[in-house]
Formats: structure tokens, sequence, C-alpha cells
């Protein structure tokens, strides 16, 4: 028997406190909700991504932290799943971004330093840089 088999509600569908893991072996260690990932938890993925935050309805959602495989790492607010709101973003190769993310994107105030040192700073759009600060 497993953890989730006695996290189960009436209606079915996991409730409380528990691991749950895949055949693929990524697993998801937190709180349930009807069934959905729900409050703190941390998920791990099969190719080695790794999430450490809040979670509303199954999706990261609040205030999170996300490892990915390829080095990368992103620290900051995030809504229905994707980067939103105020965060930091840090490349593998040393750069950094630190602002504004609206729908996994760039969006609004920001500022990217390279991995050489070169950096921007202003209003970005939908991943694109648009105008310096003043």
């Amino acid at each position: 028997m497993s953890t989730m088999d006695r996290l189960i509600n009436k209606t079915k569908k996991y409730h409380g406190k528990g691991i749950l893991t895949w055949k693929d072996g990524s697993n998801y260690e937190g709180y349930f909700k009807e069934g959905d990932h729900y409050g703190y938890g941390i998920k791990k993925w099969a190719n080695g991504d790794i999430y450490e935050g809040n979670w509303e309805r199954g999706y990261r959602h609040g205030i999170g932290k996300y490892y990915y495989a390829n080095g990368d790492k992103y620290e900051g607010e995030w809504r229905d799943g994707e980067l939103h709101g105020l965060g930091q973003y840090w490349f593998k190769d040393g750069g950094m971004y630190q602002g504004s993310f609206a729908f996994g994107r760039k969006d609004g105030l920001g500022s990217l330093v390279f991995g050489d040192g070169v950096h921007m700073s202003g209003n970005w759009v939908q991943d694109e840089f648009h105008s310096n600060l003043k």
C-alpha cells in the first residue's frame, strides 16, 4: 500500500499530505486537495528538473524555486504554472535576469546581465527589450 492509498477522500481523489511517484520516476511530495497539488510541495521530474514552492489547482502558483536540469534556476512568483510577477532567473553561463515576468516571459521593468558582464536595464515586452532606463 502506497502513502497515497491512505489519502483518498470520499470523491476518490488524493487529499492531504503524501508522496506520489509516476512510472517514469518523477515524484511529488507535498499537499493535495481534491486530487491536485495544492499548497507547499516539491516535484522532481525524471529529466532532472525540480520545483519547490507553492501550488494551486495542480499548477505552480505563488512563490517558488525551479531548478532546471540544464543548470538554469528561477526564483520568484508563479501564476497558473508560468513565471509571472517578480523574479530572478539565473542562466548556466553566469548571466541573470531580475525583474518582471508575465505568462512565462520577461515583461515590464527588468535588468539582464550576460555572463560576460554586459547588461541591459529597461522595459521588456514579451521577452523583447524595448527601452533603456533613463
